[in-house]
C-alpha cells in the first residue's frame, strides 16, 4: 500500500505526524518506518484498551513518539493540540498572510475512524462523514490542526460511510458530496471492492458500461502515473476492464447489448460478474447452466411436469428479458441525448447567421423526437436520464465527478484481512485552497445555497432554482460557465440537472443570488435556506453544532 502511493509521500518524509486513534499501531508502524519522521504523535482516545501495544513504540531508546490523551471526536480536542505546542517545530500561519493556504508539507495527519456505534447527529450519525468535513471546513480558516497551513490527511474508515461520501454516479450525488467537494481532493486508495449490483436507486453505482468506461480510464491513468495496480489487489472487474479496453480501441465505450452478452460470457466461464451484473441475472445464468447440466432437476423425467426449480428459472430469465428490452431502447434514447449534447456545444460555438439558424431547427426536431421516445420507456424514464448523465459526466471536457477523476484505481482489500472482518476504504484528503479573495465565512453562504439547491438534484437547474425563490432562474444568465461549452454547459437549461452542476457554475450561481437585487429580504444570513427548507429540525441541528 505504501509502495503504491509513496511517490506521492516522498516530501513528507522527515516531517511529522499526527495519528489519530493508533489502536495497537500497525498502520502507525509501517507510515513511521517509511517516512521517519522527526514526531510522530499518537492521539488515542482509550489508550488504556492499548497501552500493552504502544509501549514498545514509546519506550523504544530515541523514540520518535509520543502518546496524548484526548477524544478525537471532540472539535476542541485539536485545538488543545495546537496550543499545548505538542508540535515543537510546527509554526502557526497568520490567517490572513498570502501564504496562509499554502499547502503545508511537514505535517501529515493520518488516523482510523472506524466506531461501532454510530453517536447521534440528527440524521447525520456517521462520526466519520462528520470529521471528515469538519477537518476540510477547518482548512479554510486555518484551525485545528490546519493552523500550521492546510494538511494533507490520509484517514481509514468503514467502505460503507465511504461509499455515501464520493458519488461513483449521477444517482448518488448528495449535498455531502458536493460540500466535499469544494473543500478538497479526495483520493480513494484502498476500497473493499465492488459490493452486489441492486436495481434502480438502491445502487450506487451505474450502468455497466459508465463502470467499464470510467475504470479504463482510471487505470490507464494510473499506468501512466506508474501506478499499476498489483495482482493481488485486482479482482476481476480490473480483467473485464483490459478485456473489454482492447476490444473497444482503448476507450472503454461499449453499449449495453456488447456488455451484458460479454458479461454473460465471463459469468459462464465462472468469473463472477457482481457488482456489475444484476443479481436476478446472474442467479438467471446460474440456473440456465444447472438445468443444462442435470435436465432432471427442472422437469420430472416420469410426469412431464415442470419443478418449482424451473418456475424459479422462469422468473429470473423473465425479469432478465424484460430489463433488456427496455435497456436497449433506453440506450437508444440515450445516444440521442449525447447527439443533442454534441449539437448544443456546437451551436454555442457559432457565430449568428443562417447555419446557426439550421443548426437550431436541426436541435429542436431532435430533441423532440427525444422526448417522445423517453416517454414512451415507461418506468425506464429515470434510468435513461441517469445514463445520459452518467454518460456526459464520464465523457466531460472537465471533471463532474471526483470520482471520474481519479489519479489511479483503489486497490482492494478484503473484508478478511481486517479485524474484526468488514469492508475499509483509506481516504487520501488534500484541501483546497480558500477562494481567492474570500473569507472562510464564504463555505457558510456556499453550504447554504447547495442545502436549497441540491434537495432534488435530478430536477433541472431553472426548477431547482426558481423553487429556492421564484424567478431565481434569471441567475442562469450571470453565470457563463453555465452555457460554456469547454466548461460543461448546456444551451438548454432544462436539460441540465443540479447534478450536473460542476463546482464553478455553483459558485457562480451562490455569488449571484447573494448579488441579486431581488434575493429575499430574509436571506441575510448564511442559514437562510438551512432553516427555510429544513425546518425545525435543521433549528436543532444547527444549535448542535451539526
Amino acid at each position: 500500500m505504501l509502495k503504491y502511493i509513496g511517490p506521492s509521500l516522498e516530501k513528507y518524509k522527515g516531517c511529522d505526524i499526527l495519528d489519530l486513534n493508533p489502536g495497537i499501531g500497525l498502520w502507525s508502524r509501517k507510515l513511521h518506518e517509511f517516512l521517519q519522521p522527526r514526531s510522530h504523535v499518537l492521539l488515542e482516545t482509550s489508550p488504556e484498551l492499548f497501552r500493552e501495544d504502544l509501549d514498545p513504540l514509546l519506550n523504544n531508546p530515541g523514540s520518535k513518539y509520543k502518546l496524548y490523551h484526548g477524544d478525537i471526536g471532540r472539535y476542541e480536542t485539536y485545538d488543545k493540540l495546537v496550543e499545548d505546542g505538542v508540535f515543537a517545530h510546527q509554526k502557526r500561519v497568520d490567517p490572513k498572510s498570502p501564504d496562509a493556504q499554502k499547502l503545508n508539507d511537514t505535517l501529515l495527519v493520518t488516523g482510523s475512524f472506524m466506531w461501532d456505534p454510530n453517536p447521534a447527529g440528527f440524521g447525520f450519525n456517521s462520526l466519520p462523514k462528520q470529521l471528515l468535513l469538519h477537518f476540510a471546513r477547518r482548512a479554510w480558516s486555518n484551525e485545528a490542526f490546519h493552523a500550521y497551513g492546510p494538511v494533507r490527511t490520509l484517514f481509514w474508515m468503514p467502505s460503507e460511510e465511504f461509499k455515501t461520501s464520493m458519488a461513483k454516479g449521477q444517482n448518488s450525488v448528495s449535498k455531502y458530496g458536493v460540500y466535499l467537494d469544494f473543500l478538497g481532493k479526495h483520493t480513494q486508495v484502498v476500497s473493499a471492492g465492488l459490493s452486489e449490483k441492486k436495481p434502480g436507486r438502491q445502487s450506487h453505482g451505474r450502468a455497466p458500461q459508465y463502470e467499464i468506461e470510467s475504470l479504463v480510464r482510471a487505470m490507464r491513468r494510473g499506468k501512466e502515473n506508474g501506478m499499476e495496480l498489483p495482482a493481488h489487489r485486482r479482482e476481476n472487474v480490473h480483467d473485464f476492464a483490459d478485456e473489454l479496453a482492447e476490444m473497444s480501441g482503448g476507450t472503454g465505450i461499449l453499449n449495453y447489448s456488447k456488455i451484458t452478452e460479454y458479461l454473460e460470457d465471463q459469468e459462464r466461464a465462472g468469473k463472477s460478474t457482481s457488482g456489475l451484473s444484476l443479481g436476478t441475472d446472474i442467479k438467471a445464468i446460474h440456473l440456465d447452466i444447472a438445468k443444462e447440466a442435470d435436465p432432471t432437476k427442472f422437469r420430472d423425467p416420469e410426469t412431464g411436469k415442470v419443478t418449482p426449480l424451473d418456475i424459479k428459472r422462469q422468473t429470473y430469465r423473465s425479469c432478465r428479458a424484460h430489463v433488456r428490452r427496455y435497456r436497449i431502447r433506453t440506450d437508444t434514447n440515450v445516444d440521442m441525448g449525447e447527439s443533442i449534447y454534441d449539437l448544443e456545444c456546437k451551436i454555442l460555438k457559432m457565430q449568428d447567421g443562417p447555419k446557426k439558424e439550421t443548426a437550431l431547427k436541426e436541435l429542436e426536431e431532435l430533441t423532440e423526437s427525444y422526448e417522445s421516445i423517453r416517454e414512451r420507456l415507461l418506468l425506464y424514464r429515470t434510468a435513461a436520464a441517469t445514463d445520459i448523465d452518467d454518460r456526459l459526466s464520464v465523457r466531460s471536457p472537465v471533471p463532474r465527478l471526483q470520482w471520474d477523476d481519479r489519479p489511479y484505481e483503489p486497490l482492494v482489500m478484503k473484508p478478511e484481512e481486517v479485524w474484526p472482518a468488514q469492508g475499509v476504504a483509506l481516504v487520501d484528503s488534500e484541501p483546497h485552497p480558500r477562494p481567492e479573495g474570500y473569507s472562510p465565512q464564504i463555505f457558510e453562504w456556499i453550504q447554504d445555497f447547495v442545502y436549497a439547491l441540491y434537495q432534488s438534484p435530478t430536477r433541472s437547474v431553472v426548477k431547482a432554482l426558481n423553487g429556492m425563490q421564484p424567478g431565481a432562474s434569471s441567475l442562469i444568465d450571470e453565470v457563463p460557465a453555465l452555457k460554456d461549452p469547454a466548461k460543461g454547459g448546456r444551451l438548454n437549461m432544462d436539460q441540465l440537472r443540479v447534478r450536473m452542476l460542476t463546482k464553478e457554475m455553483v459558485m457562480g450561481l451562490c455569488m449571484a443570488y447573494r448579488a441579486w437585487p431581488f434575493r429575499s429580504p430574509n436571506a441575510m444570513h448564511s442559514k437562510y435556506f438551512q432553516i427555510r427548507v429544513g425546518g425545525d429540525r435543521t433549528k436543532k441541528q444547527l444549535e448542535h453544532g451539526y
